[in-house]
């Protein structure tokens, strides 16, 4: 029962705090107006579903352009949903073809059967998100108390808490960042259970990524696969599983990674052929732009100046302490040295205590790699996308560092009270 009340009231503070800002964690304009491009995609999309019907155009999400160009085209979307300027009728619409766009159909629908205004649409739509985001977060959390007890618990949800970058992603009608983390918390839960079936496992892991790809396509797909796959490791650490039982774990999971993926692809290339909008060649030239290729007139950026694009920014980033003048990031090669020295008192003190501390010190250097796969595959997204990419340090590598503070102050809090008793 405490802890039910425990993750109830972390889900109504991340809550709070996700959809209204209202500890003013983050500056308030940045909170409002992050990724706000982005979404304005989703809010074109709202628009044109009100005008033209739910699967115009594919379904895709979309700018409505303006007449005049010196007119903001993002802002332009926000003005046309609020009804405060009117759609001219012969407008012309800019999808976006390189995701399903679950998250436009779904508010479609919503807008279809409700009669309430736009405004208080939109604010529904956003702390809807948050809602979700925090309950994601939550779940995660619940798990960490099953694993690793309540103090572990606490000091992840106070990093989850403070994350600017959680906390401006939250919401946004763009991002839905609850669907980056439903893979991963069902595989944690999931393979918490020691006998469950292989085939409900693949079911239940193809449905999770199907609902992630739904509503947000291939973003930072390999990061979430990753994420995803770590805890299989972990438990067959955990669980001292044979390596035949692991390697027909990773068969399965495999199979349903390749399974959301070929639908995921049929079903946008299906939207494309019968929306008049483009080709398949569109995804072709999309992935090549977005990897080692150079259509669209990008240069092929060398992966050293990526890399240090991003290990040269923070990962831990806690904007409030700005407030106090205390440095409110912490930047990759300054705190390496540190982190590898917890590492290796975390190691040294904890890994013979725990066959569980052992699997999750492995789990914690293989979530390194989950962000890192993003700035080396998808390099030309990388390069062009640092003022938000930093948000995958989160998934779920810093996470992990959390907790593993959490352990160590806890080992450090126990010794101390037993060297006093």
């Amino acid at each position: 029962m405490k802890g039910f009340c425990l993750s109830v009231f972390f889900l109504l503070l991340l809550f709070l705090n996700f959809g209204f800002n209202l500890f003013n964690v983050v500056d308030q304009p940045f909170f409002e107006g992050f990724q706000r491009d982005s979404e304005s995609l989703a809010i074109g999309k709202l628009v044109v579903s009100r005008e033209k019907g739910i699967f115009y155009k594919g379904g895709f999400m979309g700018s409505i352009l303006p007449k005049d160009s010196t007119i903001d085209k993002k802002e332009y979307q926000y003005k046309l949903f609020r009804k405060e300027v009117k759609v001219e009728g012969d407008f012309e619409y800019s999808t976006y073809n390189s995701q399903i766009a679950g998250q436009g159909l779904v508010m479609s629908v919503v807008q279809k059967l409700t009669t309430a205004n736009p405004i208080r649409l939109f604010n529904f739509f956003r702390l809807s998100n948050a809602f979700f985001t925090a309950l994601i977060f939550v779940l995660f959390l619940h798990w960490v108390r099953l694993e690793l007890g309540a103090f572990v618990e606490i000091i992840t949800f106070l990093g989850v808490f403070f994350s600017t970058w959680i906390i401006v992603f939250s919401s946004n009608l763009y991002w839905v960042l609850w669907a980056f983390y439903v893979p991963f918390i069902s595989v944690l839960y999931l393979y918490r259970k020691r006998n469950l079936s292989h085939i409900i496992i693949f079911m239940i892991t193809s449905i999770a990524l199907l609902i992630k790809f739904f509503f947000t396509g291939f973003e930072y797909v390999t990061t979430v696969l990753i994420m995803s796959f770590i805890p299989i490791i972990y438990y067959g650490i955990y669980y001292e599983k044979s390596n035949n039982k692991i390697l027909k774990e990773i068969v399965f999971f495999t199979l349903a990674v390749v399974l959301a993926v070929i639908i995921n692809f049929v079903v946008l290339d299906i939207q494309i052929a019968n929306s008049g909008v483009g080709d398949s060649n569109y995804l072709i030239d999309t992935f090549l732009s977005r990897t080692w290729g150079n259509t669209f007139e990008r240069p092929d950026y060398d992966i050293v100046i990526v890399l240090k694009k991003y290990l040269g920014k923070h990962i831990f980033s806690f904007s409030f302490l700005s407030k106090l003048n205390i440095p409110s990031g912490l930047n990759l090669l300054l705190i390496l040295p540190l982190f590898l020295i917890i590492i290796f008192v975390f190691y040294r003190r904890c890994i013979f205590i725990s066959r569980k501390y052992k699997a999750l010190f492995v789990l914690t250097i293989l979530s390194f790699f989950a962000p890192l796969s993003w700035f080396i595959f998808f390099k030309g997204h990388a390069v062009f996308h640092g003022h938000m990419n930093n948000i995958i340090w989160s998934m779920p590598y810093n996470l992990f560092v959390l907790m593993i503070i959490g352990i160590l102050l806890k080992e450090f809090f126990s010794n101390f009270k037993k060297s006093t008793s």
